[in-house]
């Protein structure tokens, strides 16, 4: 074999070994109960598999297929505990999350999946009006603990109560504990009509994107595949279609 012929056929061996190496890694991906972007069939806060669901979730579930990657992906609480496991563990990621000033240098993004109206949702037949952010701090605003809405509003100024779970702040707006429910657009309205609560949108504060974060130590090559499936998948349409599938 020519030396040339040697060095072709050891840059198609490397070529080759790459491809596979991202084939056979296994990416495990953690999320949260938060319909309807990422729920479990089952209502409670552990699913794994076919048993976890939501606009988000589908999506993420095409990427990988696109990319030829495999993912594990399971459902868990709190969304603080499954945070800390993906800055931990070098093969896992987590979704779907804002992309913040304070995450930005903590993972690497593929996104977005999906976009997200942060909004406060007031009871139906509520007197509340806002017209600016902070006429908000006049009420008694509820948050998710641990969340990016949580620390957007902390930042400016605002006292929140907090909780690990959606529902019981829904349930605090309807029992009068809270004024103001600072939750997803999407999330809270789908929230509430499910708990049977009647609420109505006073204000929308900001629309964000939603991403996977992946650990720093997950290989470039993975990165780059899944950022490719998701700028494919919005290109098509797909990404719209999913979440139009939910609404119909």
């Amino acid at each position: 074999m020519s030396r040339n012929n040697w060095l072709l056929a050891s840059i198609l061996m490397l070529l080759s070994g790459i491809s596979l190496n991202v084939s056979a890694f296994e990416l495990k991906l953690l999320t949260e109960n938060s319909p309807p972007f990422n729920m479990s069939a089952s209502g409670g806060n552990f699913a794994r598999g076919d048993q976890v669901t939501g606009i988000a979730t589908n999506v993420v579930r095409e990427v990988c297929k696109k990319a030829s990657i495999s993912c594990e992906i399971t459902l868990r609480f709190p969304w603080s505990r499954i945070y800390e496991q993906t800055l931990e563990r070098s093969d896992y990621g987590i979704f779907s999350m804002a992309r913040t000033p304070e995450r930005a240098s903590l993972f690497q993004w593929v996104g977005p999946i999906v976009k997200n109206k942060w909004i406060f949702l007031a009871k139906a037949d509520s007197s509340i009006t806002i017209n600016k952010l902070d006429d908000a701090k006049n009420y008694i605003v509820g948050a998710y603990k641990g969340d990016a809405k949580e620390k957007f509003l902390t930042d400016r100024g605002f006292n929140l109560q907090t909780s690990l779970k959606d529902d019981r702040l829904a349930k605090k707006l309807e029992e009068g504990k809270i004024d103001l429910w600072a939750v997803s657009s999407l999330s809270g309205q789908m929230l509430a009509k499910e708990l049977g609560i009647t609420v109505k949108q006073v204000f929308a504060f900001g629309e964000i994107d939603l991403f996977i974060g992946l650990n720093k130590e997950i290989p470039t090559d993975v990165v780059s595949k899944m950022q490719k499936a998701v700028d494919e998948l919005n290109k098509s349409g797909r990404i719209q279609e999913i979440q139009n599938s939910y609404f119909r």
